[in-house]
Order: structure tokens, then C-alpha cells, then sequence
């Protein structure tokens, strides 16, 4: 009896709220989803309806996920995309994945995650679909692996300066550094001949012997001799 009343006190205090589902999730700041088992977006909170990554405009309720969201006829899958749905209907557990998007020549990423939905039975039916820009956070790690692997190579740079008295081991060392850090095969390092104001590989790699060998550079000729004429680095 005494939880029957707790029960009608409870209801009469929030009888004058007027609460949807929809009126919930729309006060939620990222995307929100419902996507059941046949890919079939059930509901979708107003920051999915206009705006959301890739950019959109009108309600994907009704519609399949991957057609919206991806522009595909079927649903995504390994090695292009790991889709979240697959992964929580077969696990039944939540799960995360990071999609990537060309949105409008602009490269963006979006985290989703995703929780199972049950029947009365505990079967997972549906997922619950949460996506946000990570865009920003990808960049600045993208951002501190390069800072790391550039004081990394410097380090081993200084490792070499201190340890070594070969002048041609260091600038190999130096040149090997370099391009690790930009991905790179092929460069070179020229020095200056005071006496005839003109530079000459003095290391180098993926570059033949008869291109390097005897080759002078003349200062203001030429990417490095223009470099070194006017003390300021080029991009090309």
C-alpha cells in the first residue's frame, strides 16, 4: 500500500511536465540515433536532423543508416568501415568506432559509439548511436607524433654530433633522421666550397653516383643554390 501511494505522489509531481522522447534527446550536444537491426534509422535527435557530419539537411528517420550517413547500397563493412550495429548485434556489448568523412573537400572524423538496445528477452534489437567531431583531436595527435618523432630525430642527431668525429657519419646520420621524419627515400646534403663558392653532395641517398658525382651547384642556381644565397628554407 505504502508503495502503491509513493507511486501516486510520484506521478502527481511530474503531472505537469510535458516530456517526449524526442523532447530528451534533442538536448543532447552530440548526434543521437536509433538504428535498429535492419540498418533502419528509428529516431534521430535534432543536431542529426540539421547538421551532423557529413552535412545534411531534413530527419534521416525511416531511412537505412549506411545510405544517409555513407552513400552506399549496402552496409559498410572491413576494410573501408567497421560497422558499429554489426559489431553490437553479434557481441552485445557497447563499441566504438572512428569513421572517417570528405565532407565538401574537407577531411573530418567522427566518433561513434554504440549501445545495445534489448528486447524483454535481453536480446540486443537496436542500437543507440552517439557521433561527435573528433576531427580536432585527431589533429592534435597527429600534431604530437610529429613533435615527437622531430625531437626524436634530434636527439639522435646531437647522440651522433657528441659521440662521432666523422663528418660524413654524422651527416648520414643526420640525412637517415630526416627522412624517416617526412616518409621520405630520396635527399641529399650539400655543402659549400668556400674557395669556388659552389656546393657538392657530400652524402646522399636514392640518388645515382654519376647525378651527384662532380656535380657543383653554383650559388643562386638551382633550389639549394638559391637557398643558401638567400638564408631562407623553400618549399616546392
Amino acid at each position: 500500500m505504502g508503495k502503491n501511494n509513493m507511486m501516486q505522489k510520484h506521478d502527481a509531481g511530474n503531472a505537469d511536465l510535458d516530456l517526449s522522447l524526442q523532447d530528451i534527446i534533442d538536448v543532447v550536444e552530440d548526434e543521437l540515433l536509433v538504428i535498429d537491426n535492419e540498418y533502419r534509422v528509428r529516431y534521430a535527435n535534432n543536431l542529426t536532423s540539421h547538421g551532423g557530419l557529413p552535412k545534411r539537411t531534413g530527419s534521416p528517420v525511416g531511412q537505412l543508416c549506411y545510405e544517409v550517413f555513407h552513400g552506399r547500397d549496402k552496409p559498410c563493412g572491413t576494410p573501408l568501415w567497421d560497422c558499429p550495429l554489426k559489431k553490437v548485434m553479434e557481441s552485445g556489448n557497447m563499441t566504438t568506432v572512428i569513421h572517417p568523412f570528405h565532407d565538401h573537400g574537407v577531411d573530418t572524423y567522427v566518433k561513434i559509439t554504440a549501445y545495445p538496445v534489448r528486447d524483454v528477452s535481453g536480446n540486443p534489437r537496436a542500437i543507440i548511436e552517439l557521433r561527435g567531431d573528433v576531427t580536432a583531436e585527431r589533429e592534435l595527435e597527429a600534431q604530437l607524433l610529429r613533435r615527437h618523432h622531430q625531437l626524436l630525430a634530434l636527439s639522435q642527431i646531437s647522440s651522433a654530433v657528441s659521440g662521432l668525429r666523422d663528418l660524413d657519419a654524422i651527416l648520414r646520420i643526420a640525412l637517415d633522421n630526416v627522412l624517416n621524419l617526412i616518409s621520405g627515400s630520396v635527399g641529399g646534403i650539400l655543402i659549400l666550397d668556400e674557395k669556388t663558392k659552389t656546393l657538392g653532395y657530400r652524402v646522399q641517398r636514392g640518388l645515382s653516383a654519376p647525378y651527384t658525382a662532380g656535380r657543383r651547384i653554383p650559388i643562386g642556381e638551382g633550389i639549394a643554390g638559391k637557398v643558401v644565397q638567400t638564408g631562407e628554407s623553400m618549399l616546392v
